[in-house]
């Protein structure tokens, strides 16, 4: 397969074109060409999709969202590490006591606390590790879907650069061509509608360099977003739109999405944790003993030293009638949640990637045909028409109508192009690996 015309050949062109536009004059145009041409909105610093990557796996707004799942991390394990299930109560009491007519006063000083004797502890920490493994592969999850965001926007991006460049490529020609007509509109060789006509032409293919400017800011401007770049500054995406040659076999890939996919992390987590709460509500319909101890100190009215008694008690309640029946009920449903949402999941992973994997065969296929019959051709086509136009051979229209048929070409190419990548694109998300580093290519 050809290799795609790279973005540093684009900014050639680009260069190219806007200096030309800037420096070429027109004998008979009907008005300069404009300084906008310059486009200084695309200035920027240039970065590799590994930088990019790398700096919004650091940066990105959504990245944000780690440092809450550390304090729920940190919340789980914190209330699963406690050594009582609450708190001691203290007890205190005053009263008189009436004895042959003379009254005294009694105090009375309890303290009791319940224990748990059945592993509950033990089990909450089991469910609070279930939550930070819960938590986690969210993380892994949502970072991963901001890699395959960052993957396909991009893509997007070169291929928009490439439309600037074609673009500007275009400028350059019709500039050229106005050129030579109002040079034969001077020698009158030519009529004035072919003057307009080409001044035209120019003048639609600077507004659809604009356009394409327009659409290249707009997805860097995406790109910064989603990467938590500074917007006032939005990266230029360096790198070659160089298309994986092979992809890995179909079963390959369901079976790797099977271990791969974080979303499915996230499930398995889920029913780990369901599992550890059933576990746990199970714990807890086991009675819990309260020991206490109290102090009474008993007066004596009638004369005489007063008393002391001290009582240690033990209370234990009786599950006769609810044994924690609600909380395990809601347990055992939150599993069986649990275990249903994987089971549609994972009938639903063959399914996602085999669709993913079609599209990006056909995708594949549409870029050959576009990268060995039209891409190393469409230089050639604009030169050919030019020597046609300049012999005589093919009038203003027949020019415009030719290169019309070529630039359309060319975008659909480009389209091809930018299909590709997005196809490319889901089916990593559908696997959950890298389907570049998988084919053994390069970012």
């Amino acid at each position: 397969m050809e290799p795609m015309s790279s973005s540093r050949r684009g900014s050639r062109w680009l260069v190219a074109a806007l200096t030309w536009t800037s420096c070429a004059g027109l004998a008979h145009a009907a008005e300069p060409v404009p300084a906008t041409l310059t486009y200084p909105e695309l200035a920027g610093p240039e970065l590799t999709l590994d930088a990019l990557l790398a700096h919004a796996h650091e940066h990105a707004p959504r990245v944000a969202l780690d440092r809450a799942d550390d304090a729920r991390i940190r919340a789980a394990l914190e209330a699963a590490g406690r050594a009582l299930p609450d708190n001691p109560e203290l007890s205190l009491g005053v009263g008189p006591r009436v004895e042959d007519g003379a009254v005294g006063v009694d105090f009375e000083v309890g303290l009791s606390q319940r224990f748990e004797i059945a592993g509950e502890r033990a089990a909450r920490r089991r469910v609070a590790g279930a939550v930070r493994r819960g938590i986690e592969a969210e993380r892994r999850d949502r970072h991963w879907d901001l890699h395959t965001t960052v993957h396909a926007l991009f893509y997007r991006a070169l291929v928009a650069r490439e439309r600037v460049a074609l673009a500007a490529q275009v400028v350059a020609f019709q500039e050229e061509i106005a050129a030579i007509v109002g040079k034969q509109r001077a020698a009158g060789e030519v009529s004035q509608l072919d003057e307009r006509v080409a001044l035209a032409e120019s003048a639609n293919a600077r507004q659809a360099l604009s356009a394409a400017v327009q659409v290249e800011l707009g997805l860097r401007h995406e790109l910064a977003l989603v990467t938590g770049w500074p917007a006032d500054a939005p990266p230029r995406p360096r790198g070659a739109l160089t298309p994986v040659t092979h992809l890995p076999p179909l079963a390959e890939l369901i079976a790797r999405a099977e271990a791969s996919r974080p979303d499915l992390a996230v499930l398995d987590a889920a029913i780990a944790e369901a599992r550890a709460r059933v576990a746990a509500a199970d714990r807890d319909r086991t009675p819990e003993p309260t020991l206490g101890l109290s102090w009474t100190r008993e007066s004596s009215p009638v004369g005489g030293e007063g008393a002391h008694v001290v009582i240690a008690t033990i209370g234990l309640p009786l599950p006769l009638v609810v044994e924690n029946d609600p909380a395990r009920a809601e347990a055992r449903a939150a599993l069986e949640v649990a275990l249903a949402e994987r089971r549609r999941a994972g009938a639903e992973v063959a399914a996602a990637v085999t669709r993913a994997y079609r599209a990006a065969e056909l995708s594949t296929r549409r870029l050959a045909t576009f990268g060995n019959e039209v891409l190393p051709r469409f230089d050639e086509n604009l030169a050919a028409l030019r020597r046609a136009f300049e012999l005589g051979e093919i009038d203003i229209f027949g020019l415009a109508s030719g290169r019309e048929r070529f630039l359309e070409a060319r975008r659909d190419a480009l389209s091809a192009q930018e299909s590709y990548f997005d196809a490319l694109a889901e089916l990593e998300h559908a696997v959950g690996i890298d389907i570049l580093d998988a084919a053994g290519g390069e970012h």
